[in-house]
């Protein structure tokens, strides 16, 4: 169902790549599955930023070497993952 409903709305289109769980035999927040995205990606894990309104699956990704952010509402999530950039050096 859930691939379906990303499919209608488009969100398979804002990133760079999409990785199911349920395609993989792996489910958040094993480390396993943010790992796999990292080598599809080609890109180091900690390039990477996780946002997710789990702090359970935003630990999985962490020990995987990703960064992440907790989503709580759009707002908040906004200016964490700006202050994120910035300290990287990154402004838009």
């Amino acid at each position: 169902a859930r691939l379906g409903v990303n499919a209608a709305f488009g969100y398979e289109n804002l990133f760079d790549e999409v990785i199911y769980s349920s395609q993989m035999g792996r489910k958040k927040p094993d480390p396993a599955i943010f790992q796999a995205l990292a080598n599809r990606l080609g890109v180091p894990p900690g390039k990477i930023v996780m946002v997710d309104d789990d702090p359970a699956n935003i630990a999985g990704a962490q020990k995987a070497g990703l960064r992440g952010v907790n989503f709580n509402n759009a707002k908040q999530t906004a200016a964490d993952l700006e202050k994120m950039l910035k300290a990287q050096g990154i402004s838009f």
